[in-house]
């Protein structure tokens, strides 16, 4: 029993049983860490393993007022805690982190600033739901490739790679000045994303 009360204690002491929380609110992009504040990963994991360890102490109190063998309180409260960490991110930190990014924007708008979004960069350019025409160049306006959008790797910290699927028939719009031409005199929604590490522009067509 106390070498497992001390297991415990080490994952609060590394922010271990915070884990659950961070790794759904990372995945449904309400929370997002770049290599520049990847440090806040330890704020964020210390606080819910704070949280989830209070919980695990109130169901091991609670569970000794039932007639359950000593052996059993432990893993039982760890299952709650586990139980309850994936409900309260769905019903309490999701909720509150909303109203938090709300106060905040609004905070930023009454000094017209732009608003602030959790998302990196390449996520906010490539979370479209449909697939689109995506043109990319290098930065001597050679072209990469051309094709119709299809899957791409959505990890901030993971390289930079998607597949796209060649149209069916070639395009002028494949010279980088027609393309921006296209874009610029004709009622076209564009969106440029551009990667400085891959020295790419990925020009979307909306």
């Amino acid at each position: 029993m106390d070498t497992l009360t001390s297991l415990i204690n080490q994952l609060i002491t590394s922010g271990g049983i915070g884990f659950i929380n961070l790794f759904l609110l990372i995945r449904l992009d309400y929370i997002n860490f770049s290599k520049e504040n990847k440090e806040d990963k330890y704020l964020y994991l210390l606080f819910f393993s704070i949280v989830n360890y209070s919980i695990y102490l109130l169901i091991v109190e609670v569970s000794k007022y039932f007639s359950l063998p000593i052996a059993f309180h432990i893993p039982i409260a760890i299952l709650f805690v586990l139980i309850l960490s994936i409900i309260f991110t769905f019903i309490l930190w999701i909720p509150l982190i909303k109203i938090l990014f709300k106060k905040v924007n609004d905070y930023r708008g009454k000094d017209k600033r732009s608003s602030y979004d959790s998302r990196s960069i390449k996520k906010i350019a490539f979370s479209f739901k449909e697939n689109k025409p995506i043109f990319i160049f290098d930065f001597d306006n050679n072209l990469v490739f051309s094709g119709i959008s299809g899957w791409f790797s959505d990890i901030d910290e993971a390289d930079f790679e998607f597949i796209l699927y060649p149209f069916n028939e070639s395009t002028e719009l494949d010279n980088y000045d027609t393309l921006i031409k296209y874009v610029s005199t004709e009622n076209i929604d564009a969106d440029v994303y551009i990667n400085i590490d891959k020295k790419i522009k990925v020009i979307i067509i909306n």
